[in-house]
């Protein structure tokens, strides 16, 4: 019983730490927003506005009431233009009917990006309130970024971050089990991970969670011989550690957990297994940044087994 005791103890511990630090890698976008505003501006002198620096050696007129402040844009994605970088911002919904009455107003002003009393960026803008959205363009690499850093999400790169899953088995047999390991790499500072799976797929039946755990013993364990906390959630099937300390390089591919699914009696055709997408997945640096992933997924198929694969470790 005192085992029993510990375990969860522990298990606690963990969850509050890593939940600890997925918030607040939250209260550092939200305090880089809480200080940010969108207003509008012009290159021209205009009443109520005040005159501002764009790089120090730019003089932009800027209005001193903000028309969007920086908690009511929900998103900020750059995409490539003929003007060089282009900024999509997607707002809420009461923000978006303040902006179409402004908008009105104002057709042929600029807007820029104020944060802390400083211009961070000035580009023209389009409205398309249908899609609760407004377009900056023209603006250069430098400023598109210090704008999608703002409110921009973790975005995956392209040989950067992934989260791997590899299944013992090509095929079980309806009934069977199969043991799924979950790797990470690509990542050059990794301090807390968590991993939840989904399961999709399948003809008939249902592939069922049956065990979690993280076995810090191997040798490619991500935070082996770290001072650490681990824990997996047998109730929400997450996987789970955190480092004391600064993070780890987890370049190549490295161990973090496995699970045990078992197929229902009447399962069959092919199931995937994947890295949820999402806020319970997460993947965190030595400063509480968030990195975004690439979920790489494993295939199996339930019916008659004519081969078994050894595990992939």
């Amino acid at each position: 019983m005192r085992k029993i005791t510990a375990w969860v103890t522990v298990a606690c511990v963990g969850w509050c730490m890593i939940g600890l630090g997925s918030a607040q890698a939250d209260d550092l976008r939200s305090a880089k927003r809480s200080g940010v505003s969108v207003r509008w501006a012009s290159t021209t002198p205009v009443a109520g506005y005040e005159a501002m620096m764009l790089d120090g050696n730019k003089t932009i007129y800027v209005a001193k009431i903000a028309t969007l402040s920086g908690r009511e844009i929900r998103e900020a994605r750059a995409i490539e233009s003929r003007t060089g970088k282009d900024v999509v911002l997607s707002m809420t919904g009461p923000a978006t009917t303040r902006f179409n009455e402004q908008w009105k107003k104002h057709r042929g002003d600029s807007v820029a990006v104020v944060s802390g009393g400083r211009l961070l960026a000035v580009g023209a803008v389009s409205f398309n309130a249908a899609s609760n959205s407004f377009l900056m363009s023209g603006l250069s690499s430098p400023h598109a970024m210090r704008v999608t850093q703002l409110w921009g999400e973790a975005k995956p790169v392209a040989g950067g971050p992934t989260i791997t899953v590899v299944a013992s088995q090509r095929r079980i047999a309806p009934g069977g089990t199969v043991v799924v390991d979950v790797f990470i790499s690509g990542v050059p500072d990794l301090r807390v991970y968590q991993v939840t799976l989904a399961v999709d797929g399948g003809t008939t039946g249902t592939l069922a969670r049956r065990q979690a755990v993280v076995d810090t013993s191997r040798s490619d364990y991500v935070f082996r011989n770290q001072q650490k906390l681990d824990a997996a959630d047998q109730t929400m099937g997450r996987l789970g550690g955190i480092l004391f300390g600064k993070g780890v390089k987890a370049i190549q591919k490295s161990y973090v957990g496995s699970y045990t699914f078992a197929a229902s009696p009447d399962a069959s055709g092919e199931f995937t297994f994947k890295a949820r997408v999402d806020s319970s997945s997460i993947l965190m640096d030595s400063n509480n940044r968030q990195f975004g992933f690439v979920s790489n997924p494993a295939t199996i198929k339930v019916g008659s087994v004519d081969r078994i694969r050894p595990r992939d470790k």
